[in-house]
């Protein structure tokens, strides 16, 4: 059973991601919407997305992260989170055909089935079709083959393609991310503001006030002295450290002692002093977290992993992707690091955009070029086909 889809039917892109989701229409050159992969769960069992997710919330909420360890934890809230999106457009899901750009390589299947029976049963979706972020990333490069190294914010994943097809045997997940720098940061200032009281009153990195950095009014979304849950002042410390730590890692603010100069939500500024070299924990074994090897002893394994006869096409290019590549330096050191390959030694290249939002979109924006094509009209899974062939469908033609 197939569907000529786009003939009738307008289709969106979704892109669930550790951090940020994002959203926007089949064809677009930029997503039109960037959402937090998180929600808010009360004590009644209400879920909350988007601009509610920190307004008139309760001492007792929680908030909870969609993705965890890479996979989606609940494809429930996941599609919610889709329908909370589409509806800030007037938009709903019956009436668009939905591709997903998962991240996932080992759970993908699970999770395509389970979003494919909820969008198809619950919501009435037209047609779906679930495509892997690698391979998406890869194509918004315009290349069909090479070694898609993305660092995200928990890990960084290695994945050798070759001709729109990922060598899954040959992938690499690597444990180190953007959110160690978080980490460090977020230390380093509350142990500075534990020696000011007079700041650590007004902004301490403990209290969920500090969200009023990223309110639009420049003011707190939440009362400044009450009681939170843990998950909520973490959840608003780490957004406000993300923002501070983007700021010092792409701008030269440091001071001639060494120090780095940072502002806080109310304005006020302090001095830290902030991680020496931000690239040691990707690129040096001793830094590395839990004892693993550097990212460029992945890679080069990668590659010596591939078949002799496919590892020259495959292995003599990068393709550098993912928002904690966005480190001043990150991709002439990867460079520099990796070696050569084949029997000519070829140097591998590293390809990149020099564009912030393309590096943490690009599996999105593939999957909006792919989309569009004429070529994939015909892939595109419709309800009536689901309901008749279930999930060998999405196994017979969601390949990658």
């Amino acid at each position: 059973y197939i569907i000529m889809f786009l003939d009738d039917v307008n289709a969106v892109v979704f892109q669930i991601g550790q951090l940020k989701s994002y959203f926007g229409n089949v064809g677009d050159e930029t997503p039109s919407y960037s959402a937090l992969s998180s929600y808010r769960r009360n004590a009644s069992r209400q879920s909350f997305y988007l601009d509610r997710l920190l307004c008139d919330i309760d001492p007792s909420d929680q908030i909870h992260d969609i993705m965890s360890s890479q996979k989606i934890e609940n494809p429930v809230e996941a599609v919610e989170l889709l329908k909370e999106t589409m509806s800030k457009f007037q938009m709903s899901v019956s009436d668009y055909g939905v591709l997903l750009c998962l991240s996932s390589i080992d759970e993908r299947d699970t999770e395509r089935k389970s979003l494919a029976e909820l969008l198809f049963e619950q919501e009435n979706c037209p047609a779906v079709y679930f495509i892997g972020k690698q391979v998406c990333s890869l194509f918004s490069q315009g290349r069909q083959s090479g070694i898609v190294t993305d660092v995200g914010s928990t890990h960084t994943n290695i994945t050798p393609i070759l001709e729109g097809f990922v060598l899954k045997s040959q992938h690499q997940t690597v444990p180190i991310g953007g959110e160690r720098l978080t980490d460090k940061l977020k230390d380093l200032i509350s142990q500075k503001l534990e020696n000011d009281k007079s700041i650590y009153h007004s902004c301490q990195l403990s209290h969920p006030m500090c969200f009023a950095a990223l309110s639009s009014e420049g003011k707190s979304l939440l009362p400044i002295y009450r009681s939170y849950t843990s998950s909520v002042m973490d959840f608003c410390s780490r957004l406000v450290v993300r923002r501070i730590k983007e700021t010092l890692l792409s701008e030269n603010t440091r001071s001639d002692e060494g120090l780095r100069r940072v502002e806080l939500p109310d304005g006020r500024e302090i001095e830290v002093n902030y991680f020496e070299d931000p690239l040691s924990d990707y690129f040096n074994k001793s830094q590395s977290v839990d004892s693993c090897q550097s990212i460029q002893h992945y890679i080069n394994l990668v590659i010596g992993d591939i078949d002799v006869d496919a590892r020259k096409n495959v292995g003599s290019t990068v393709i550098l992707v993912g928002g904690g590549s966005l480190i001043n330096r990150f991709e002439d050191t990867l460079e520099q690091k990796l070696g050569f390959v084949g029997s000519q030694q070829s140097k591998v290249r590293v390809v990149y955009s020099s564009k912030a939002v393309d590096r943490k979109t690009a599996g999105w924006t593939g999957a909006s070029i792919m989309g569009s094509t004429g070529a994939f009209q015909n892939m595109w899974i419709g309800k009536h086909e689901f309901e008749e062939y279930g999930e060998s469908c999405l196994a017979r033609k969601c390949l990658n």
